[in-house]
């Protein structure tokens, strides 16, 4: 297993900043699911205690993201070894993932945050 990790699903802006849909904290996550967030950010995202965008996590790696239906697509590929927190990660994904023309307007993506 590799650090806590916490995903937040984001709607990217034109304006070069996000909006937070929703904010997941899997704990421990392994190396293979951080690797997905190969992206790095390229907009403002900003958390609740700052008001400076956010650019690194609390270990000091830079934010990255990644695409919605990756994430969902490994979290439905370790659906039988998974822990009760990726369960809950994979059922808030799936409507994003196949109810995608009802986000059409929205540029969606994953965050992953390192806490």
């Amino acid at each position: 297993m590799g650090y806590e990790s916490r995903i937040f699903v984001v709607n990217k802006y034109e304006t070069e900043v996000c909006s937070i849909i929703a904010d997941l904290r899997l704990s421990k996550m392994p190396s293979d699911f951080v690797e997905l967030f190969k992206q790095e950010i390229d907009f403002d995202f900003y958390l609740d205690w700052n008001d400076e965008p956010v650019k690194e996590d609390c270990y000091g790696k830079k934010l990255t993201y990644a695409k919605i239906e990756d994430v969902y697509n490994w979290l439905e590929a370790h659906e039988q070894t998974e822990f009760r927190r990726w369960k809950l990660a994979r059922y808030t994904l799936k409507p994003f993932v196949q109810d995608a023309g009802d986000w059409s307007d929205c540029n969606l993506c994953v965050v992953h945050f390192g806490y």
